[in-house]
């Protein structure tokens, strides 16, 4: 009987230790992909009228469209990303944003180098292909 209680305890600390490891390396490819996109980025597309820039912290995003030092448009939220497909969760923004609080923009990101290749549909179907280049 001891001999038992002795076995299984000593596959249970088994089955344990495997879940944790597992666990540990799955945090930590997840922390190795959010830290990809972490940072400050300026798109170069030169497509907009705009300077564009996106902030992305561990949790958030923001971005800020400037025409001669005025903020045009922004807007901000939570974001997920896997590694290859980026959604932002709109919260927040200007008076011109308003109509996309509540909405989703679901883009497929693809990185080289120091430039993050960036497309999908924002809101309302409306589609953008960006590049932007990391700042810092």
């Amino acid at each position: 009987m001891k001999k038992r209680f002795l076995w299984i305890t000593i596959g249970c600390i088994g089955i344990l230790f495997c879940v944790c490891v597992s666990f540990k390396s799955h945090v930590n490819i997840e922390n190795d992909t959010k830290q990809q996109i972490i940072g400050v980025w300026k798109d170069i597309s030169g497509t907009l009228p705009y300077e564009n820039i996106k902030i992305i912290t561990k949790e958030r995003f923001i971005w800020t469209w400037t025409s001669n030092n005025i903020i045009m448009f922004s807007a901000s939220g939570t974001y997920t990303f896997d590694g290859e497909t980026y959604i932002e969760n709109i919260e927040y923004g200007t008076q011109s944003m308003k109509n996309e609080f509540g909405k989703k923009a679901v883009m497929k990101i693809r990185f080289e180098g120091n430039k993050m290749y960036y497309s999908g549909i924002h809101g309302d179907n409306v589609s953008i292909n960006r590049i932007f280049e990391r700042m810092e």
